[in-house]
Order: structure tokens, then C-alpha cells, then sequence
């Protein structure tokens, strides 16, 4: 199952508006140019894995984000091994402003109230997708072979990754 935005699961009318920018104030990203986070978790309810993916696209002039991704980073803060270890997905630009932002990246998931979102956020994403009939299987990954890719998205393959969560 693909992974999930919070407002993915919520009416518009509750959608959440509050975006992570990083920008100006990050001396590794140029000046001009400012970018959001956009976090998508893995809305499997049986699943346990803490895997966030975040898409960081650049701010265009008329304060909307642009389509192509600046960015695409796995973040897993299940375990101590990958908690503080983010890492540029395949499908990420392969570009010095990709690099820059993973850094960025780096350091802005240490920040107890950016954690404390992202945390509440994979918790919501659960409990909505208990409520909702088209996250719902009976086995998600019943299609799933040890050796294919993930379907968390994490680009590891199956038996490395989720297969025995």
C-alpha cells in the first residue's frame, strides 16, 4: 500500500495546514530559495514499522509548492540504528540541493517539536486508517514476495524490511 499524508485520510475541511519550511535560515541552502516538507507514513494498520517519507519540493514565487520533488528522504525512527540516519530514496534527485537538503534534514529531525508532530502524525495516520474501507486487508502484503521491493517504500527488500513485523 502507498504511504500516506495525514490529509490524505481527512476531510478538506480538517486538513492540516501547518507546513514544515526550511529555508533561509539553514546556512547549507541558498538564500533565495525556500522548500516544504511533505510526510507520508505507511497507513498499513497491522503495520508497525516507523517509516516517514519526506518529500521536499521548492516554494515556488506565488507561495505554492512546485511539483518535482527537490528531495526524497526515508526517515525510520524505530530503531537506534536508523533514528538519526535519514537517507536520500533512489527516486530523489541526484543533486547538490538534494544533498544539502538531507543534511538539513539531518539535523531539523532532532528538534523535540518536529518529532513530537511527526510522532502524533504517524499515530493519527494509524487510528484513521483503522476507520477507513480502502486501507483496510486482510493481508496487505499477501502479493508480496520475500524479494521484491517493499511496499513501505523504503527500497529494501521485502524480507529485510517488513516482512517479519
Amino acid at each position: 500500500m502507498p504511504m500516506l499524508q495525514l490529509n490524505d485520510l481527512l476531510p478538506p475541511e480538517q486538513w492540516e495546514t501547518y507546513w514544515t519550511i526550511l529555508g533561509h535560515q539553514h546556512d547549507e541552502l541558498l538564500d533565495d530559495k525556500e522548500y516544504i516538507i511533505f510526510e507520508y507514513y505507511c497507513p498499513t494498520p497491522n503495520c508497525y514499522c516507523k517509516k516517514l517519507v519526506a518529500n521536499i519540493r521548492e516554494m515556488g514565487p506565488d507561495g505554492e509548492p512546485l511539483e518535482k520533488s527537490a528531495a526524497v528522504i526515508i526517515y525510520d525512527w524505530s530503531v537506534s540504528e536508523t533514528s538519526c540516519d535519514p537517507l536520500l530514496l533512489e527516486e530523489s534527485p541526484n543533486t547538490k540541493i538534494a544533498l544539502d537538503l538531507l543534511e538539513v534534514y539531518k539535523k531539523h529531525i532532532h528538534q523535540e517539536e518536529y518529532l513530537v508532530r511527526i510522532k502524533n502524525q504517524y499515530n493519527k495516520v494509524k487510528e484513521l486508517a483503522l476507520k477507513n474501507p480502502r486501507t483496510q486487508a486482510v493481508n496487505p502484503n499477501r502479493d508480496v514476495n520475500r524479494n521484491d521491493p517493499c511496499p513501505c517504500g523504503s527500497n529494501k527488500k521485502f524480507k529485510k524490511c517488513c516482512l517479519n513485523k
